[in-house]
């Protein structure tokens, strides 16, 4: 199985581990951008400098927004 479609809404919590909820995607063959930069900011941003602060959803759905917006303006 391959990552793929890996975001915000198909991850939940549980017991402090993060479950993926929608593995519909992980039979594709090609590579996930989306994974590798959910991968790239975890380590950037979130494990050095978040992990100890509750995050609001509406700052996470912000940063979701945001995300496809930059995508798509292929600056990524």
């Amino acid at each position: 199985m391959n990552p793929h479609d890996v975001h915000g809404k198909n991850v939940m919590l549980q017991d402090g581990r993060g479950k993926v909820v929608d593995v519909s995607d992980f039979l594709k063959q090609e590579p996930c951008q989306m994974w590798d930069d959910l991968k790239g900011a975890y380590g950037r941003f979130y494990r050095p400098w978040l992990s100890r602060l509750p995050i609001p959803e509406a700052l996470l759905n912000t940063v979701r927004r945001g995300y496809r917006v930059w995508r798509k303006s292929g600056r990524a």
